[in-house]
């Protein structure tokens, strides 16, 4: 793997009051999956937001400019139109990315779904992770970031949703990171899983790991 981004000193604070990141180091590499664990509220979601720039950190500023990455994050649901059939969505987020056509009958053979023609605000929660999870891989970014993607998801669908990611991941070349509270679903995907600890961010290689061991992370993360 060659590294794809690297931030040697990230420090945020939210509102200029609470401290959530201090002198934090980051190591990306292209084509990794990497599993992102720790409590609600303790900065996951903060650091996508600054990876793609949603909130604004110099730090980050300069160091997307330097490499150049392209960065795909689309945050929470709210993206997800109520109104739009769940295939009426997904072709207007496959509008404009690289084999769009070929990319979208892929995924939907993979999932191989039934509720397509149905408005998205009347879809379970379930089917809406699943439109999402389909969404975010609509586009040619090198780096994605998901968010809790396998919230809603019976186990079935979360194991079904860890193999896509993994599959599609690999299959375009793109490196991904998944924010999740449910260990099912980074079982067998992550090769690394980041925690948060003392303000830093803390790897961990993760790839021969038993399930009672990532457990045990997980245990660990969120006793921090």
């Amino acid at each position: 793997m060659t590294e794809l981004l690297r931030i040697d000193e990230l420090s945020y604070a939210y509102k200029k009051e609470t401290s959530i990141y201090e002198s934090a180091q980051i190591t990306i590499d292209s084509n990794d999956v990497i599993g992102f664990v720790a409590p609600n509220g303790a900065g996951k979601t903060t650091l996508f937001k600054l990876l793609s720039g949603n909130v604004k950190s110099d730090e980050i500023r300069q160091i997307n400019k330097k490499n150049k990455v392209s960065i795909s994050y689309i945050g929470d649901q709210s993206i997800l139109f109520d109104n739009f059939t769940g295939l009426e969505f997904l072709n207007y987020m496959a509008h404009g990315t690289d084999n769009q056509k070929e990319k979208l009958e892929k995924f939907l053979a993979f999932f191989d779904v039934d509720f397509l023609s149905k408005k998205i605000g009347k879809l379970s929660l379930g089917q809406r992770q699943i439109i999402f999870i389909i969404s975010s891989f609509l586009t040619s970014a090198q780096l994605i970031l998901l968010d809790e993607p396998f919230n809603g998801l019976d186990p079935l669908n979360t194991t079904l949703g860890s193999k896509f990611i993994k599959k599609f991941g690999a299959e375009y070349n793109q490196t991904i990171i998944v924010s999740s509270h449910i260990m099912l679903g980074l079982s067998g995907l992550a090769s690394k899983v980041w925690t948060i600890e003392d303000k830093k961010i803390s790897i961990h290689n993760v790839e021969n790991w038993s399930e009672q061991r990532l457990g045990n992370l997980f245990i660990e993360s969120y006793s921090k």
